[in-house]
């Protein structure tokens, strides 16, 4: 499911499981670590899932955010080992 603002993200991420929640650093009205605070208060299931999408320009900026991150551009590899580990049951 693709969704266009973190507001949207936020209304849609609740409503059924995901195997994962891929989100982009820069979204408009709110940055993905906005998108994730707001998450984890909400649904701690959801935040667990979490993945922030982090271009190379901002790895810095976005290191300290509680949250697993990939950067892009990433390969096809990265990203399907991160959703392999996000679909093993804890």
């Amino acid at each position: 499911t693709l969704v266009h603002s973190g507001a949207e993200l936020l209304a849609r991420v609740c409503e059924q499981h995901w195997v994962a929640v891929l989100c982009d650093y820069q979204m408009p009205e709110m940055d993905g670590v906005s998108v994730y605070e707001r998450l984890a208060a909400v649904s701690p299931e959801a935040a667990r899932r979490f993945v922030l999408l982090v271009p190379e320009q901002h790895r810095k900026a976005a290191a300290g955010a509680p949250v697993r991150k990939i950067t892009k551009p990433f390969d096809k590899a990265r990203l399907d080992a991160l959703l392999a580990e996000l679909d093993t049951p804890e």
